[in-house]
């Protein structure tokens, strides 16, 4: 073969080598394209599931602004609940001068912490009914409805007639709204607690536990409005008409509650529950009959915590105003400072639970308040207005430290979140009803007695 062939042939050989090479190039170029678009599809199609709301609560991640709203409605209707409850019993001895016949010293206000202790009887059903609303058809639907219903029994006891106006009919009046009261509030609680602790992040629920807890500084205005009409009126004006104001004036905090939680998203837990089918027909007969321990666990748990709360804030300013013999002038004045107290150690525990653990906290805070009680307790019985004061902020920084993880560790207890809210709502409220709305009832009844305060203590 010539050198010509060979150049031609190797041209023809070279320039094949070079199409085969520039057609693989092609088909690689094709073949990364075509893998550049399938990944783009695909990251493009797991955004949309991240975005979606039927994703698990650990996938999505809500705002801070988000949270502190959420945080504010769910707590609105537990700030006005414990404000009524509270001003209730420190005007008992007012409501049971206008609403009983007149008995021997003491018998009224008996029957009006009576009344009192009545509502909470009815808890435990709210605790039930709301729970099964909120476990079957969503927890702020649950929530809505409890703050209605809670708002207008408020308002209309500062209406009510007396009993020197209408006679047995306006106790019978009296008992009615609180016993609608007693319904509604058992679901408000229990329904904030689970709704805020199941959108809330995992490393922050002990803390934001405590938040709604510390909405029940509803209690700390009832202090502060107590104490201000006992400034400004005098006490004919405030036995006579000026007791109805806080009630009145309730509907406000209301109005603003209903309002703000039309706009909060609802629970994540529930809308996976719903989406996969696993809500319970009938969640109150579900809990009944399978997490019965449960519910008394929850009970034993939360008996300290319940009957500690109302008489520390809500008999024992009544108490040293009222009761003792030498009456102290600033008693409410020192509870409001003693409840501020109470609420920055609370959060401060609730942060120490997210830190270390729950359960730790809850043990050495309860076994130190309980030592504390004991030992500060009865010096209010006699002590000066300096010495009572001390005594009380011991008792509230104690009660603080031990309350801060409460609730949360209530809630890891029930791992199904289909029954979550009705398993809280029933255990929390059965043991608010025999150690919490019972405690100024029988606080006062023991008190009386020989013992005294320091009976009560034990």
């Amino acid at each position: 073969m010539s050198d010509n062939d060979q150049d031609v042939n190797g041209d023809v050989v070279l320039g094949q080598v070079i199409d085969n090479d520039a057609h693989v190039d092609q088909i690689q170029l094709s073949h990364l394209n075509n893998k550049s678009d399938e990944d783009m599809n695909t990251e493009s199609h797991q955004l949309t599931a991240v975005n979606s709301d039927d994703v698990p609560i650990e996938i999505r991640q809500r705002s801070s602004c988000e949270l502190c709203k959420s945080l504010i409605g769910a707590a609105a209707g537990n700030f006005l609940e414990w404000f009524d409850f509270a001003i209730f019993g420190l005007l008992a001895d007012e409501i049971g001068h206008n609403f009983f016949p007149k008995s021997a010293n003491g018998v009224q206000l008996l029957q009006a912490f009576a009344v009192y202790a009545g509502a909470f009887l009815m808890r435990p059903l709210g605790g039930a009914l709301f729970g099964w609303i909120g476990d079957k058809y969503g927890r702020l639907n649950a929530l809505r409805i409890s703050i209605f219903m809670m708002a207008f029994p408020t308002f209309l006891t500062g209406c009510l007639p007396t009993y020197h106006d209408i006679g047995i009919t306006a106790t019978i009046l009296l008992v009615l709204l609180r016993l609608i009261q007693g319904l509604s509030v058992g679901g408000e609680i229990t329904g904030a607690l689970v709704y805020v602790l199941e959108i809330c992040p995992p490393n922050r629920r002990s803390l934001f536990g405590i938040l709604v807890q510390v909405s029940g500084s509803g209690t700390l205005l009832a202090i502060i409005v107590e104490a201000t009409m006992r400034a400004v009126f005098t006490d004919d004006q405030i036995y006579d008409w000026a007791w109805r104001l806080p009630f009145l004036g309730g509907i406000f905090v209301a109005a603003f509650g209903i309002w703000i939680r039309k706009a909060l998203p609802m629970s994540d837990d529930f809308l996976k529950n719903k989406d996969e089918g696993k809500l319970k027909e009938n969640p109150i007969l579900y809990v009944l009959w399978n997490n019965k321990l449960i519910i008394l666990i929850l009970v034993c748990h939360l008996c300290i915590q319940g009957s500690s709360y109302y008489t520390i804030y809500v008999w024992l300013p009544t108490y040293l105003h009222e009761l003792r013999e030498d009456p102290l002038e600033n008693a409410y004045a020192i509870t409001v400072g003693v409840m501020f107290i109470g609420m920055a150690f609370g959060i401060f525990s609730g942060w120490l639970g997210d830190k270390y653990s729950p359960i730790r906290v809850l043990l050495t805070g309860g076994v130190v308040y309980l030592i504390g009680v004991v030992i500060f307790f009865p010096i209010l019985g006699t002590a000066n207005e300096g010495m009572a004061a001390f005594a009380m902020i011991v008792i509230g920084i104690l009660h603080g430290l031990f309350s801060g993880p409460s609730s949360v560790w209530a809630i890891d207890q029930l791992g199904d979140a289909s029954t979550r809210y009705t398993a809280l709502g029933i255990g929390y409220n059965i043991s608010l009803a025999l150690f919490g709305g019972t405690a100024p009832l029988l606080a006062t009844a023991i008190s009386n007695g020989e013992g005294g305060i320091i009976a009560w203590s034990w």
